[in-house]
């Protein structure tokens, strides 16, 4: 397991490729810019807080939990394909797409992405969730409400999306627009 084998450098992590074990950031909330050349993460990610992070870096696979709750600079989670626990995007108003991202084996909570309009197109597994909007909405309902909804003219998929809530409307009427033309 890795002691504090790392720095922080001019905001860029600075330390081993793959770390063994749970990497916890938060102490470099306010400084930490990017990953870096870190490329697997053996354990859970914290980097909750950080909101000057711009960047995950090289970062390809994380095998816990991982937090990136309230990272408002996060455009894009950039080369991060799988994600072995949950992923917490709450509160990342500027992230636009999950970009690469292929699978979650947890939850995917993407509450408060306000920016937040696309899944990338690579995603094909998700634990047992999407939580949206303040509200923790099974997969298989997800899927049942995207078929529906794709055989009614889309100004009714817009109202029926109010009446439940969700807060992620464009990412909604995306992909519902990609269902809607076969992809």
């Amino acid at each position: 397991m890795n002691m504090k084998n790392f720095e922080i450098i001019d905001g860029v992590y600075s330390g081993p490729e793959a770390w063994d074990g749970d990497l916890d950031l938060r102490d470099y909330k306010d400084t930490l810019t990017s990953l870096g050349s870190l490329t697997e993460v053996r354990g859970g990610l914290v980097l909750k807080g950080c909101t000057s992070l711009v960047s995950l870096g090289s970062l390809k696979e994380v095998g816990g939990w991982t937090y990136l709750e309230d990272c408002t600079s996060l455009i894009s989670l950039g080369s991060l394909t799988k994600v072995e626990g949950s992923l917490y995007l709450t509160g990342c108003t500027n992230i636009v797409s999950t970009g690469v991202l292929k699978e979650v084996l947890g939850w995917l909570s993407l509450e408060g992405c306000t920016s937040l309009t696309s899944l990338g197109g690579s995603l094909t597994k998700v634990g047992s969730c999407l939580w949206l909007g303040g509200k923790k909405i099974p997969l298989q309902e997800v899927q049942e409400k995207i078929s529906y909804y794709s055989s009614l003219p889309l100004h009714e998929v817009m109202n029926a999306l109010h009446m439940y809530e969700v807060q992620s409307v464009p990412l909604y009427k995306n992909i519902l627009l990609q269902t809607l033309q076969g992809g």
